[in-house]
């Protein structure tokens, strides 16, 4: 209560020192109301100013969602059925590989908030750097040339305790900027940690550091960056980033840019109660270059596992997980206007080499079309066109076709476990996915109401397999169909975004894996008064019951969410509140559970009630 009271305090102060000066003429954008510019109206793209530091709100609306995998920078992306690799995010064209094979770093925690201008969602396949899924582009701000300071700190109180500050400061067109984050796993709704809910011996306290420097000289551009990552628990799988390293360095001529990054990454199990010790420890670099037409980038993988029985009359596993993967990828891309008809193409070729021959023995023991070398050509088409009438509404429809390489673990992963857990092994003669999709939307100032469709041939897809004795999990070809609907509805103090989305395996007539049900989110927002603005916001996720029991996928049950705010500026500073999950609900939502050889088999539950304050400071 005493915090409570303190926080209005801090408000009246900060009104009382600005209600006499004049309002200030920056404009500032919230994440609970959206503001989608209007030349990106319809079709499959918006672009999202962001100034929060919560980037989970942009990335839950309009058919994309959040795969809960444990506290919060540990988030992966899913959009319209499809997920993780399948949906890149690039940072200023800059694209960074997971080193974790169940990609533990995720890139959405790859660039300081602070430094985000914008976001873009696009589910078109066809855009330079679009996987399968579509892409998440972020955007950096232009370092100022005038002195400008940034800062921001955000605590947590509740059932997440933690602290998250960043700063930055610009000058002379040059910019550095900080973020260091530190705290302890969350409780669930029913006040249960992580060492009551996944076998944790205690609540081990994370941290995450970065710094980056960046700047302009004329037509060049140059930044590097450093980030650091220790102890970020993992309840969704069996083991947990112990300690992750990333590098990265660029340097721009006009459109052309050049950059590389390199990832350190450390995960074991030692967080947790159990009778056997796992470590893998993986390393990824990436070298790219880029420029608004073209791409090349050269990726090389390797990961290294180890597994000590408690028993020391058992024998230690070591596996070359990655065994050595180079990938060598380049892709064109061209845009043009035809009678009317927006038309945007691609092509290019994915080239994977695995460095360590003798980890293939063991897949060929499983794919005897097992080969060293794999080419896959890779290439995408949209077509497009938008009409107005009646001066207000937009209608538009586009075919999407395209083309893109299985991702690399689906290839090459190799993985002995002990006793009857099944071997993972990946599967080098999968065909690669070809997605066509038709879309289409309807759109004013007020709502956007969009259908589509997709038809995926040779989407791979887990497997099981017995061969002897031996249980395998791997990968093959199926056909899916993933169909949808979302709409948006903005107006006054209202903004309400629904979406639904259905998935089945066409090739075996059964629920597709990990389709997110109907998700409603409604939000009310209202005008500042006396600088101060107010949110409420309910989600609703219906219950999923088509789910694919072969491969253990449970369905899950309705839930219904509350988070209330307020938030005001005064003069050079912001202050938001927010209260989340006031109802301090327990649930878990359907995208919490992962079917692999290192799950954990729980599903992840969400924070309980939370308090959040946020103080941002901005000298320009």
């Amino acid at each position: 209560m005493k915090f409570i009271i303190s926080i209005i305090c801090l408000f009246l102060f900060f009104y009382s020192q600005s209600i006499s000066q004049n309002q200030d003429s920056i404009k500032i954008y919230y994440l609970d109301n959206v503001n989608v510019y209007a030349n990106k109206i319809g079709l499959s793209g918006s672009e999202f100013p962001v100034e929060k530091d919560n980037l989970g709100a942009v990335l839950e609306l309009g058919g994309f969602s959040i795969i809960r995998k444990g506290v919060f920078l540990a988030q992966d992306v899913y959009a319209d059925g499809l997920k993780k690799g399948d949906i890149p995010i690039v940072v200023d064209g800059e694209r960074y590989h997971n080193a974790c094979p169940m990609r533990m770093d995720a890139p959405i925690s790859r660039i300081n908030p602070l430094e985000i201008e914008s976001i873009e969602l696009s589910k078109s396949s066809t855009n330079l750097q679009s996987g399968l899924g579509g892409l998440i582009f972020i955007n950096r701000s232009t370092p100022h040339n005038d002195f400008n300071f940034k800062g921001s700190v955000t605590q947590f109180a509740g059932n997440l305790q933690g602290t998250d500050l960043t700063l930055l400061a610009e000058k002379f067109s040059n910019r550095f900027s900080f973020r260091y984050a530190e705290g302890t796993p969350y409780k669930n709704g029913d006040g249960k940690s992580y060492t009551d809910l996944y076998q944790y011996k205690d609540n081990a306290k994370f941290v995450f550091g970065e710094t980056s420097f960046n700047g302009i000289a004329s037509n060049w551009k140059y930044a590097a960056s450093f980030m650091y990552s220790g102890d970020i628990s993992f309840p969704y799988l069996q083991m947990d980033e112990r300690k992750s390293k990333v590098y990265n360095a660029s340097v721009s001529y006009n459109d052309y840019k050049l950059y590389l990054n390199y990832t350190d990454h450390l995960m074991d199990n030692g967080l947790r109660v159990s009778n056997m010790s796992m470590e893998t420890n993986a390393k990824n670099f990436t070298l790219g270059l880029t420029s608004d037409f073209f791409e090349v980038f050269y990726r090389y993988w390797d990961a290294d596992n180890k597994i000590v029985p408690a028993n020391p009359m058992m024998l230690t596993i070591n596996n070359n997980l990655l065994p050595k993967i180079n990938l060598y990828s380049g892709r064109v891309q061209h845009k043009f206007d035809l009678a009317g008809f927006n038309i945007s193409a691609k092509a290019g070729i994915s080239y994977y080499h695995v460095g360590n021959e003798n980890a293939l023995d063991f897949i060929s023991s499983v794919h005897a079309e097992t080969q060293n070398n794999i080419i896959f050509p890779t290439a995408g088409l949209s077509i497009s066109n938008a009409m107005l009438f009646a001066d207000k509404y937009a209608l538009s429809g586009m075919i999407d076709v395209a083309a893109e390489a299985p991702e690399a673990e689906m290839l090459f992963v190799n993985v002995k476990k002990m006793m009857n857990v099944p071997w993972w092994v990946g599967n080098p003669a999968l065909n690669q996915p070809l997605r066509t999709t038709l879309r289409t939307s309807l759109s004013s100032e007020i709502f956007s109401f969009e259908l589509f469709g997709s038809y995926i041939f040779n989407y791979p897809y887990i497997d099981k397999k017995t061969i002897g004795m031996q249980k395998y999990q791997t990968y093959s070809n199926i056909d899916a169909l993933i169909a949808g609907v979302s709409f948006n509805f903005t107006y006054s103090i209202i903004d309400l975004n629904a979406s639904y989305t259905y998935g089945n395996n066409e090739t075996k007539n059964a629920p597709l894996i990990e389709i997110i049900p109907l998700q409603i989110i409604t939000s009310f927002s209202t005008p500042a008064l006396f600088n101060i603005k107010f949110h409420l916001k309910h989600t609703y996720q219906n219950a999923q019951d088509r789910v694919d029991e072969s491969l253990f996928e449970t369905a899950s049950r309705t839930w219904n969410r509350i988070d209330a705010g307020l938030s005001g500026r005064f003069n050079q500073i912001i202050i938001a509140v927010d209260f989340e999950n006031i109802m301090n609900i327990n649930y878990a939502k359907h995208l919490s559970y992962v079917r692999d050889p290192f799950a954990s088999k729980y599903k992840v539950y969400e924070p309980g009630f939370n308090m959040k304050i946020n103080i941002r400071y901005y000298s320009l």
